[in-house]
């Protein structure tokens, strides 16, 4: 979660703590909320990776363009979900991130904890259903590089297939 204010900070806790009490997930499933508060902390911890999902405010004290925030994040921690929360609605900004790669956009204002869950449960199931067709779309460009247009691969996945294939 990365989020400069502390009574936010709280208030997303709590619904985080109730959202594992809704059951919405398996009870195998254990999570630990990591914190972050700046745009900076939030890229050093994804660095690190081993998270499911981010819930990113775009609002931060090291940010000044609300995209930049999401696209720096978004440019270390690409394989995890990154929902938005935003403090109002703005339409043009929601649907350049979703185009940019966001799996939501969440208003604080109508934040509760079961549909919250519900959310992050689904956007968890889409970015691993994309991180496996990613790898499986590697692997064929890999064992078959000519049977794929380079452009139809993310451009990160054409590093990693070239840097396999001189390896």
């Amino acid at each position: 979660m990365v989020e400069d204010s502390f009574e936010d900070e709280r208030f997303l806790r709590e619904l985080l703590e109730e959202a594992a009490e809704a059951k919405v997930w398996p009870p195998s499933i254990e999570w630990e909320p990591a914190f972050a508060a700046t745009a900076a902390e939030a890229c050093d911890l994804a660095i690190d990776g081993g998270f499911d999902a981010i819930l990113l405010n775009l609002s931060l004290p090291d940010s000044r363009v609300l995209h930049e925030t999401f696209m720096s994040v978004f440019g270390v921690a690409r394989s995890t979900p990154i929902l938005v929360i935003a403090d109002e609605p703005d339409g043009p900004l929601e649907a350049l991130l979703l185009r940019e790669g966001a799996q939501d956009f969440l208003l604080k204002s109508a934040l509760d904890a079961e549909p919250l869950a519900r959310r992050l449960k689904h956007a968890v199931e889409r970015q691993r259903y994309v991180n496996s067709f990613s790898i499986t779309k590697l692997a064929d460009a890999v064992a078959a590089p000519r049977q794929i247009a380079v452009g139809t691969l993310p451009l990160d996945l054409i590093a990693v297939a070239e840097a396999t294939l001189v390896e």
